[in-house]
């Protein structure tokens, strides 16, 4: 992830374990980005883990971290997940004329447009506009024609 997060994983987990974790995949037939991001999700929860054990401040610099289509032109970064709360921090990019279907919040979200512009039914949202979608709440289909930069921060594994 960000530099403060770069971990030499091997301190974390031994040869034989990265070595079943590289050769898993293989044995199941799997397109290259679904390994790819069962890699970056496994790295991604050994760094929360170090970081939750180091309580140090924490940056992401702009060109770190990896970006993963959770949607059709829609993408997310993880920024940074408290592995004791569960609420995670990631940034939300919406191509042009994407859209995302109706979706329930289990957790509360706080949503700021960073750039762009956002639709979630007849609520209409742009760069500067904040968002909060109380726990148990729905969002009708969510769009965007110019596409956005969302800053998001909900419970885990929410997505959009």
């Amino acid at each position: 992830m960000g530099k403060t997060t770069m971990t030499n994983y091997d301190d974390v987990l031994d040869e034989q374990s990265l070595q079943l974790l590289g050769d898993a995949p293989a044995a199941v037939e799997t397109e290259q980005i679904q390994m790819q991001n069962l890699r970056d999700r496994v790295m991604h929860r050994v760094d929360d883990h170090i970081a939750s054990k180091t309580r140090s401040l924490f940056t992401v610099r702009n060109h770190d971290g990896d970006w993963i289509e959770i949607e059709p032109k829609i993408k997310k970064k993880v920024l940074f997940t408290n592995p004791e709360t569960g609420t995670e921090s990631y940034l939300l990019r919406l191509e042009s004329n994407a859209e995302a279907p109706a979706h329930f919040h289990q957790h509360d979200e706080h949503c700021l447009v960073l750039e762009g512009d956002l639709s979630f039914g007849d609520i209409h949202l742009q760069s500067g506009d904040y968002h909060f979608a109380p726990a148990g709440s729905e969002h009708a289909p969510v769009s965007t024609s110019a596409g956005a930069l969302l800053y998001i921060q909900t419970g885990e594994s929410a997505a959009l």
